[in-house]
């Protein structure tokens, strides 16, 4: 399902139209009036693509235009993919450029008809990805870095419990790295890192704003992981006293401190402790290199409800708007800098434009928290699975718990 009405669409079919049968001024086309399509077309005659005899809007050339209409993607700009082998040099597809970004960025594993290949490099001036095919026995997966910022609140409505928005709104996304993954296993191998430009999405989204007297309540009954941890007074010292007796080398990898002290790992999560000192014990600590870090974390980070019902939400739209899993994007963050540093979910149509998707998920947002209820609750995990709330960390901690009581408070306050 698609909105016909986005603008990156329909110039595109307007083009297509003029050719067919020239314009004239005050037709209509689809929904629009004509002084909408008066606008479009007009913009198409700046730019040469139609020319105006009398009231008459003509098509200029004698080519197709529907021979440069992506059934894809509305992206102008695209990655050519070229796959280079002993035996042969050929193009096996190509991706827009936001996309390439992510799926094939060097040193990543792209599938292609379910054959897998390694990107060897990612020329953007000549908008190039060579590819080889593998045999490697991991898979990868991009590490982003996102940004949000609200450019038009459309619509929105509150409860007790929340408010829920529908905006115009502005991605700003950067691949920061990208985890190798064992494809038996899927233990994390490695992260590594990358700088590729930030993309910039003028988008749709909706979003839930989850009110204090909400995240209160789930500070009581000790439901909320989204709070920044308070190591005690007693954490410096056994920082230091840790760096020390590692003799201040990554306990993974060897590497030695160099400018900046390394980090110091809990290996029982700090927030499974109700008593810093036991928390903080050095037995419980690890030094670890800031890249070592970040892999340890990723193994045993704990879910907490507001991750948990982000995941469930995004993982469920596609099933409600009948979309591709690709077509929508995800963000949550427990302390929003476009929302007074409240905690956010926000689903995002990832066409530029939007193409409806995200107006008619606010718009069904009550049967999307009665469905995710009913799929965590009804799901066999006893703390999290990819099928609900996504996997569980190492240590167990996998948030299906807080994420369900986090949505009958939802659902609850949704009834005031």
């Amino acid at each position: 399902l698609l909105d016909p009405d986005n603008p990156l669409i329909l110039i595109q079919h307007l083009q297509c139209a003029a050719f067919e049968l020239p314009f004239q001024e005050g037709d209509s086309f689809g929904s629009l009036d004509p002084s909408d399509i008066n606008s479009f077309l007009e913009v198409l005659e700046a730019q040469s693509v139609l020319i105006k005899k009398g009231n008459r809007f003509f098509w200029t050339s004698q080519d197709y235009p529907s021979g440069a209409v992506s059934l894809r993607s509305t992206a102008t700009r695209s990655i050519s993919l070229q796959s280079n082998s002993a035996e042969e040099q050929k193009k096996i597809g190509e991706l827009d450029f936001a996309s390439s970004l992510w799926m094939v960025h060097p040193g990543a594993i792209y599938l292609h008809e379910g054959d897998p290949y390694l990107v060897k490099s990612l020329d953007l001036d000549q908008n190039i990805a060579e590819l080889e095919p593998t045999t490697l026995p991991y898979y990868t997966e991009s590490v982003k870095n996102q940004t949000i910022n609200i450019i038009q609140d459309l619509n929105h409505a509150e409860n007790s419990a929340f408010e829920i928005h529908y905006s115009e709104i502005e991605v700003n996304t950067q691949i920061t790295g990208y985890k190798k993954i064992d494809w038996s296993t899927h233990e994390i191998l490695s992260l590594e890192s990358l700088e590729m430009p930030t993309t910039v999405l003028r988008t749709f989204g909706f979003w839930f704003v989850l009110k204090n007297d909400l995240v209160n309540k789930m500070r009581q009954e000790k439901m909320w992981f989204s709070d920044p941890n308070d190591y005690g007074p007693n954490w410096e010292k056994q920082r230091n006293l840790a760096r020390m007796r590692d003799q201040y080398r990554c306990s993974l990898c060897g590497i030695a401190e160099n400018t900046k002290p390394h980090h110091i790992h809990h290996k029982i999560p700090f927030r499974l402790f109700s008593d810093p000192n036991i928390a903080n014990d050095l037995n419980n600590l690890v030094t670890l290199c800031p890249n070592c870090h970040r892999l340890v974390e990723m193994k045993v980070k704990i879910r907490s409800a507001i991750s948990g019902l982000n995941y469930a939400l995004y993982h469920l739209s596609p099933l409600v708007v009948m979309c591709d899993e690709n077509d929508l994007g995800s963000f949550a963050d427990p302390s929003s800098d476009f929302a007074n540093k409240q905690p956010v979910i926000l689903i995002y149509d990832a066409i530029p434009a939007g193409i409806g998707l995200t107006k008619t998920l606010y718009q069904q947002y009550q049967s999307l928290l009665i469905n995710a209820s009913e799929l965590i609750n009804q799901c066999e995990c006893e703390a999290g699975c990819p099928s609900c709330v996504g996997p569980i960390s190492e240590a167990g901690v996998g948030g299906k718990k807080e994420t369900t009581y986090l949505l009958s408070l939802l659902l609850k306050g949704d009834q005031t």
